[in-house]
């Protein structure tokens, strides 16, 4: 009576392609949710920064008893960086306000200037305001600026923009709201950033 061999127990060539294939497919599946995840995830972080950015501006307000403002600039790595004139917050200063006209000192250093928006992110990210200057009283409270649009609402949004209309779930866009009082809050509803008719992209 023959004794049987020892069986082999590696991957056959059949089973390594079936094995590929599968990997193959679930990567397929998957790479578009992660690369929304991804989308999503970096449109909440400029939303947050930009947040954290107005509450500094407002706690600053407060703490030094002077005027604090905050605007949308070209150039936030200059040493003294302007304002610029288009509702544009890819990149913003926080400033003190000596006069109050929401428009820096020449030569002052600002007490923070951010890019949020990368080079490389310029033409598929988008961060637009109501107005281009947000002001803050020495009582934490939103200032009106003659002859400056107030941007107490802004949106974050990629070229999803604000989403398909009664499609549920919430809106790909992130919204900023500042209310008088200097409070910020965050919201994703659709039907809540249609309202503002603030435009996302590049007009």
């Amino acid at each position: 009576m023959a004794l049987a061999g020892p069986r082999n127990s590696g991957f056959t060539l059949l089973e390594g392609v079936v094995s590929l294939l599968i990997l193959i497919l679930l990567v397929a599946i998957a790479s578009p949710r992660i690369a929304e995840y991804r989308r999503g995830s970096r449109l909440t972080s400029i939303a947050s920064d930009f947040a954290a950015a107005v509450q500094l501006a407002r706690s600053e307000a407060v703490k030094r008893q002077k005027i604090v403002s905050m605007c949308p600039t070209r150039s936030p790595s200059a040493r003294s960086p302007g304002c610029s004139e288009e509702p544009n917050f890819a990149a913003w200063i926080v400033f003190e306000d000596g006069d109050g006209d929401c428009l820096p000192v020449a030569g002052a250093v600002p007490i923070r200037a951010e890019a949020a928006v990368q080079s490389g992110e310029a033409g598929h990210l988008w961060v637009r305001a109501s107005g281009v200057c947000i002001s803050f009283s020495t009582s934490g409270a939103l200032r009106t600026v003659q002859d400056m649009r107030t941007a107490d609402h802004l949106l974050v949004c990629d070229a999803r923009g604000i989403g398909v209309p009664d499609t549920p779930g919430p809106s790909p866009a992130h919204g900023v709201l500042i209310d008088r009082n200097g409070r910020v809050s965050m919201t994703r509803q659709r039907e809540t950033l249609r309202t503002w008719r603030v435009a996302c992209g590049s007009s």
